[in-house]
């Protein structure tokens, strides 16, 4: 009932501000011509309105309670202290965006209302309330025409609080942490927050006192999500012994009858109305506030952007390729070279091309690759790029490895220095009338092996067991066997490969007791080729029989 009178009264103010307002229009703003003023007028207004403006203020003036320990509505009875700072921001026509800070003190006794039951209970209590708040406002005539305009506003807040009262020696003591009604106790709820939220509404009259500064009337009621800003809610009393065995003080300040002068120690009958928990606390303030506006600069207009001349592609050398992405827009070319031409077909442009009339590379700048020796072996396959060599030798020259005077390729005995009478190999030592080796078709013997392996083959063991019986025939013969692979694997494995090879030949000259002091193992790999095109040439073991 007391927030429906509340409600009625505030919507009572905004009408008469409103009604006052119309009232005092110029004349010459009569109904006939309100169509012409909005046609003529309405620009300029808006265009001048509050929307570009920033504006702080600070208020003071006096705050009220309302709720159990009032009666009757009482207005404006048992005023406390209101001090107000804020901010608000027009951004739009007859709107503002508003943050507001207030500091309150709200108050009120039982000694001072009206009824036999509120001055039987004896209550009071201070609090002293700070409170924000975020809302809006919305002004009902424009300020700058008429000078003053009513408003209202709405918003959303919290509020911070914490009753007290006095006791009969004058001395503070705080409300909640005594539990004045069981709060904290088995079977009672637990403390309340000294935290709420607020929703304030209200009314007032903003009157412009000179370009930058207002003044503003302003009436804000606070509608709190607590029921305990006054300490007093519950419709009832505890039993006092309860109260007493936690704090003796508790009981003293949920009922004060007793410092009446006739009054109760404490009421008998629990269930008298000692508050109404059905609705909520509230308060409200009246202040005088003063503003002071800033003008706030509009954001600079940029420029218009200029829209650039539509242009007709062009195809001048008629390539079908639009000359913005042609590279030789004069001369006709192909689609993946960007319009350009390639005379030798090698995919790169003759621009581009150092050698356009050959087929070449990228890597040589569209050039074949060069033979810098002219041996007839190009650059990326010749081994010896800048000395004359065959292609046999990978580019090479033929090396003389035993420097006997007779080049490899026609040196029978390449790994043993010998005469050219008897094909680069040593000539035979004669003793007696006898030639030790008449059975030695030749100094050096080749085995072969087949792809990546390492195993002897059926025609290995025949030209091994000869040159067993060779060697066992006369014992100061020595031997060197070098192991040898092809080029098409890696030379890791080439390696392995022409180790195992050589190394299974020695094991069978051992296996029949050739002293191991008379064998000499050696393995080239991939190193020393004879036949490019004939891989199958290269996966050898050379033997070669020799005399120290």
């Amino acid at each position: 009932m007391k927030f429906i009178k509340l409600c009625v009264f505030v919507i009572w103010m905004i009408i008469s501000m409103n009604t006052i307002a119309q009232q005092t229009l110029p004349k010459e703003k009569a109904p006939v011509n309100k169509k012409k003023e909005k046609s003529g007028n309405e620009k300029s207004i808006t265009n001048d309105d509050q929307s570009s403006e920033l504006s702080i203020s600070a208020g003071i003036g006096i705050a009220n309670y309302f709720g159990d320990l009032m009666e009757h509505n009482r207005f404006y009875s048992q005023s406390g202290f209101a001090f107000g700072a804020g901010a608000s921001y027009a951004f739009a026509n007859k709107f503002s965006a508003r943050f507001d800070v207030g500091i309150q003190q709200v108050k009120a006794a039982d000694s001072k209302n009206k009824g036999v039951q509120y001055i039987a209970r004896n209550l009071s209590f201070k609090s002293n309330i700070v409170d924000i708040a975020l809302g809006l406002d919305y002004y009902l005539l424009n300020i700058k025409k008429h000078g003053f305009t009513p408003y209202v506003s709405a918003g959303v807040g919290l509020m911070f609080f914490n009753p007290y009262a006095n006791d009969v020696s004058g001395k503070k003591q705080n409300l909640r942490e005594l539990g004045t009604e069981g709060q904290g106790l088995a079977g009672f709820p637990g403390m309340y927050s000294k935290t709420a939220v607020t929703i304030p509404v209200g009314f007032g009259l903003k009157i412009a006192a000179s370009k930058n500064v207002s003044l503003h009337l302003e009436f804000n009621y606070r509608f709190t999500g607590t029921d305990y800003l006054d300490d007093v809610s519950y419709n009832g009393y505890v039993e006092k012994a309860v109260l007493d065995a936690r704090n003796p003080l508790t009981s003293k300040f949920t009922y004060r009858g007793n410092e009446v002068p006739g009054g109760e120690p404490y009421p008998a009958n629990l269930k008298l109305p000692r508050g109404n928990p059905k609705n909520k606390d509230g308060y409200y303030s009246t202040q005088i506030k003063i503003a002071y506006t800033i003008k706030m600069k509009p954001p600079p207009v940029k420029p218009p952007v200029p829209i650039p001349a539509v242009v007709t592609p062009t195809d001048r050398d008629g390539d079908s390729i639009l000359d913005v992405f042609d590279r030789c827009p004069d001369t006709p070319g192909l689609t993946y070279l960007q319009g350009c031409p390639d005379k030798d077909a090698d995919g790169i442009a003759d621009m581009d091309d150092k050698c356009p009339d050959v087929v070449g590379f990228i890597r040589y700048q569209g050039c074949p690759v060069p033979d810098t020796d002219a041996d007839g072996v190009n650059d990326e396959l010749d081994k010896c790029p800048t000395e004359a060599g065959i292609l046999h030798y990978l580019g090479c020259p033929v090396p003389d490895t035993d420097g006997d005077g007779l080049k490899d390729d026609v040196d029978v005995c390449p790994f043993i220095a010998g005469s050219a009478e008897n094909k680069g190999c040593p000539i035979p030592v004669v003793e007696g009338a006898q030639l030790i080796n008449t059975t030695v078709d030749s100094m050096t013997y080749l085995i072969y092996f087949d792809f990546e392996r390492s195993n002897l083959l059926p025609d290995a063991f025949q030209i091994l067991k000869r040159i067993v019986d060779i060697l066992k025939a006369d014992n100061s013969l020595y031997v060197i066997i070098a192991g040898h692979a092809d080029t098409t694997g890696t030379d890791a494995v080439n390696m392995r490969l022409s180790a195992e090879r050589a190394n299974i030949s020695r094991d069978y000259f051992q296996s029949y007791y050739i002293n191991a002091n008379r064998i000499t193992t050696s393995f080239y790999g991939a190193e020393r080729p004879v036949n490019i095109e004939q891989q199958w040439l290269n996966r050898r073991v050379e033997i070669t029989l020799y005399r120290k």
